[in-house]
């Protein structure tokens, strides 16, 4: 992966600007318009997902109501049957009654109570009263043959276990044309004075009109409502509702009993966003929508959105294009202008930064003719000095006064180094036979008696190049600043040598030497008057080349201490190719 950002990096850097703006504003639109995507696509979802819940509860909330109206209905009815006196006494002497007995208590309690009970509440449709002992009672729609049996039916077995009001999931009864649905409601019948149970009402309603006040609700493809006992059984049965899974109960109690907003359930492979809310009878009414129902919209939006921001990029870069050329065009012009370093450039009317360019070219081109000129005129006496002093060579040498000779022969070596302008740097073993026309002149025009020698260990670093005439700089420091005028045993030494794979020169004296202080001096850049001044811009100087050649980690060290001598060391690399003084990389010498 890093080697293709890499090669990716390298190829960018490789194009021109004009394909760098473009491929950098397409980038930055591209990321954008991906980012705008996704966030939209988060966003949408969020809102869609909140939206389907607040409605889901708006949902939930008027068919509880709803439900909890018909509960409310079903069991008032059923209290005012459970405690009349008729019913009571029925189900008390029920098993001491004849045949016709029997028949007058139906006929008088449907007359009376039932017929009034049945006929104020629409929503049941028969009334069934089992006596302890003696035959059961049905009132309403519901016929059954009169028979001893009933203490086996599951309703009665479940209603009197209860001893209490009880509701039964919807269940399939035998009527005269087929099976019927229903859903019972129990209630037990209590003696006079309240301390057994002597019966059990049940109250039976059509499935079909419990379904039908929320049927309607799940009007969405994929949606529904599923209302479920206390046992997870589902009440009412709908074609269209989840299986019957104990997961799907029990991700609504765990919603109702945690009281979350929503829970999130998977059944057969299909996620369906569930929003649960308890009913008065301890039924649970659950509503379910697909999450495919959610996620198709928020995805639409986003393909949408995505497929507009590549349109857009397309668009964008097809108008960027001549904005570009029109900017990267003055700098083509100077381009080729700049090849042939000849002509001026003509200022740009419209871009600041561009013509702040030009004007700064024209000024540099200014100053370099202006340079060549003075190096020009300035070349002309050299020239003559040169061819000068081997006159006086000559002279001197006809004259018989060979040290005069050998001093011009020094100077005539010192001035044709200075004027040769075509290389900036030297062999080390050019640098010291400079070195010695130099220290031979300076022993024989100053008063200081001094010993000098140098040496190269191993010989093969002579081939080395250093920049032009720089121990020049540093033997004379040591002759001006470094040796007392009276002292004839004082010593200057150049020693080169390969240390860590570094060229080392240390040139050493035995003289006054200097303090700490004046060494952080030559160092700070500050500035000084005097002899003082020149000592530390020479040595500065000489390390800043050296820098400025090779890098900030190479240049020169000093170690010295008042009355101990002094000790310059240069450290560079040993480099014979001369294009490595041209910035290139430079590696250790083995």
């Amino acid at each position: 992966m890093m080697g293709i950002m890499k090669r990716v990096g390298i190829s960018f850097r490789t194009h021109s600007i004009q394909r760098k703006i473009l491929l950098s504003f397409s980038i930055i639109l591209a990321v954008s318009f991906t980012v705008l995507s996704a966030l939209s696509y988060i966003l949408i979802q969020r809102y869609a997902k909140e939206t389907a819940i607040k409605h889901s509860e708006q949902v939930l909330f008027l068919v509880s109501e709803n439900i909890n109206q018909i509960i409310n209905s079903i069991e008032n009815s059923s209290k005012q049957v459970a405690l009349s006196k008729q019913v009571v006494d029925y189900c008390e002497n029920a098993g001491k009654l004849g045949e016709y007995e029997q028949v007058i208590s139906e006929i008088n309690l449907q007359k009376g109570l039932i017929a009034n009970t049945l006929g104020s509440n629409l929503l049941i449709s028969s009334m069934l009263i089992y006596p302890e002992k003696g035959d059961y009672l049905s009132f309403g729609e519901q016929k059954y043959m009169t028979t001893r049996d009933y203490q086996q039916w599951e309703v009665y077995k479940e209603g009197m276990k209860a001893k209490k009001a009880y509701w039964l999931a919807s269940r399939q009864v035998d009527e005269a044309y087929g099976k019927t649905d229903i859903i019972s409601y129990t209630r037990p019948i209590f003696s006079k004075d309240f301390t057994k149970p002597v019966g059990l009402l049940e109250v039976q309603i059509l499935t079909e009109k419990m379904a039908s006040s929320f049927r309607a609700s799940g009007n969405i493809e994929g949606t529904g409502i599923l209302l479920l006992d206390s046992k997870g059984r589902s009440v009412v049965k709908q074609p269209d509702e989840l299986e019957e899974k104990k997961c799907v109960s029990e991700a609504a109690k765990q919603q109702i009993r945690q009281e979350k907003q929503s829970i999130q359930l998977t059944v057969k492979d299909t996620e369906y966003l569930l929003n649960c809310i308890g009913l008065k009878n301890g039924w649970i009414l659950v509503h379910y929508q697909p999450m495919d129902n959610l996620t198709r919209t928020s995805g639409m939006v986003g393909i949408i959105i995505l497929l507009s921001g590549v349109l857009v990029l397309f668009l964008m870069i097809i108008l960027s294009h001549p904005i570009t050329r029109q900017l990267v065009r003055p700098l083509n012009e100077a381009i080729d202008v700049m090849s042939n370093m000849e002509d001026s450039i003509e200022s740009s009317k419209n871009e600041y930064e561009i013509t702040a360019l030009f004007d700064n070219y024209n000024m540099m081109m200014r100053r370099i003719r202006e340079s060549e000129l003075d190096t020009l005129r300035a070349q002309i006496t050299p020239h003559f000095l040169y061819n000068t002093l081997n006159s006086i060579k000559c002279r001197a040498l006809l004259d018989g006064n060979r040290d005069v000779a050998k001093m011009t022969q020094w100077l005539t070596n010192l001035l044709e180094l200075s004027i040769n302008n075509h290389n900036e740097y030297l062999t080390l073993y050019e640098e010291i036979d400079m070195l010695h026309s130099y220290v031979g002149l300076q022993q024989m025009r100053s008063d200081k008696i001094f010993t000098f020698s140098t040496k190269i260990e191993p010989e093969s670093l002579g081939k080395c190049l250093v920049p032009k005439m720089i121990l020049q700089t540093l033997v004379e420091n040591a002759i001006l600043h470094g040796i007392e005028e009276q002292n004839d045993s004082s010593v200057i030494e150049v020693h080169s040598s390969l240390q860590e794979g570094m060229l080392h020169i240390e040139v050493t004296d035995n003289g006054v030497g200097m303090s700490k202080e004046r060494i952080d001096e030559i160092f700070s850049g500050r500035k000084e008057d005097g002899k003082q001044k020149m000592n530390r811009v020479g040595l500065y100087n000489v390390d800043q080349r050296i820098k400025l050649y090779f890098g900030k980690s190479y240049g020169i060290s000093i170690i010295s201490s008042p009355g101990k001598g002094t000790a310059v060391i240069v450290r560079m690399p040993c480099v014979e190719d001369p294009k490595l003084f041209r910035g290139e990389k430079i590696s250790k010498r083995n």
